[in-house]
C-alpha cells in the first residue's frame, strides 16, 4: 500500500477541525441554557411590576417629564440672563414682576416635590406659608394684567341720575322747571333733559341780547347765601330781627348787644 502511494496520510481529522467541533458543541449548550433561563424568566411573575401599581408608575413618569421640561426652560433662562445680566432690569416693571413671580413659584414647587418624595407633607412644612405669600402676590399682580389694554387717559363716568337726586335735595331754591328737569334726569328721560337745556340756552341768549336780567332766576351765590341764612336760623332757633345768635354772629355785634342789655 505504501508502495502504491508513496506519500503518507492519516485518517484522523486535523487538530483545527477538532477545536471547531468542540466550540460548536459548547455554543449549542450555552444557547440551550440561555433559552431555558429566558423561558423561566418569562413564565415567572415579575415581583417589581406587581408591587408597584401602574397608575403610580405613570404618575412618576409624567412628573419626570414635566421636571425635564422645567429644567430645559430654566437652563434657557439662565443662559440668556448669563449673556446679558441687565436683561431683567431692562424689562417693563409689570413684566419684570411676572418673571420674578414665575421663578419663585418654580423654585417653591420643586422644593415641594422633593419634600413629597422624601415622605414629608408640604402642608405641615414652613413652605406652606411661602405658597400663601405667592398666591397673594399672584392675585395682586393679576389686577394689573389688563393695563396694556387700558386707555392712555383714564375715563370717568358720572351717574347722572344719582347726581340729579343729590342736587334736587341739596338746593331747595330751584324753580319748578329746574326740579322737573332734575326729576326727568333721575328717571332717565334724556330727551326731556335735552329739550330743557336747549330751552334754557335760548332764554339765556335772549336775556344777554336784550341787556336785562329776569328777576325769576337768581344767581347761584344768592341762592346759597339765602339757604345758609335760613339754615342758621333754623339751627339756633333765632327770633332776633338783627340776626342769629349762633356761630354765624359776629363777636363785635354780640359785645355791643350785651352792653346795651347791661345799660338797660
Amino acid at each position: 500500500m505504501c508502495e502504491l502511494f508513496p506519500f503518507s496520510f492519516s485518517l484522523a481529522p486535523p487538530p483545527f477541525a477538532i477545536t471547531q467541533h468542540k466550540n460548536k458543541k459548547k455554543n449549542k449548550k450555552e444557547m440551550s441554557n440561555n433559552d431555558r433561563v429566558r423561558g423561566v424568566a418569562d413564565s415567572a411573575p415579575t415581583k417589581k411590576s406587581s408591587m408597584v401599581p401602574e397608575k403610580i408608575l405613570e404618575s412618576v413618569t409624567e412628573t419626570l417629564a414635566y421636571a425635564e421640561e422645567v429644567r430645559t426652560a430654566l437652563l434657557q433662562l439662565f443662559a440668556v440672563a448669563g449673556d446679558d445680566p441687565d436683561m431683567l432690569a431692562e424689562l417693563p416693571p409689570l413684566l419684570q414682576a411676572r418673571v420674578y413671580l414665575v421663578l419663585a413659584k418654580t423654585a417653591t414647587s420643586l422644593l415641594s416635590v422633593q419634600l413629597r418624595c422624601t415622605g414629608v407633607d408640604p402642608d405641615d412644612h414652613p413652605i406652606s406659608k411661602e405658597f400663601d405669600r405667592l398666591s397673594l402676590c399672584g392675585e395682586r399682580l393679576g389686577r394689573y394684567k389688563d393695563w396694556d389694554k387700558a386707555p392712555l387717559r383714564p375715563s370717568t363716568k358720572i351717574n347722572k341720575r344719582g347726581a340729579a337726586r343729590v342736587i334736587s335735595h341739596a338746593l331747595p331754591q330751584l324753580t319748578a322747571e329746574q326740579r322737573e328737569s332734575l326729576r326727568d334726569i333721575s328717571r332717565g328721560n334724556e330727551a326731556r333733559m335735552v329739550s330743557f337745556t336747549d330751552k334754557r340756552a335760548r332764554k339765556k341768549r335772549k336775556h344777554q341780547g336784550g341787556g336785562s336780567s329776569s328777576s325769576g332766576f337768581q344767581s347761584v351765590r344768592q341762592a346759597a347765601e339765602e339757604f345758609l341764612q335760613k339754615a342758621a336760623k333754623e339751627l339756633v332757633m333765632c327770633t332776633d330781627p338783627d340776626g342769629p345768635r349762633g356761630p354765624l354772629r359776629n363777636l363785635a355785634d354780640m359785645e355791643e348787644h350785651e352792653q346795651v342789655e347791661q345799660e338797660t
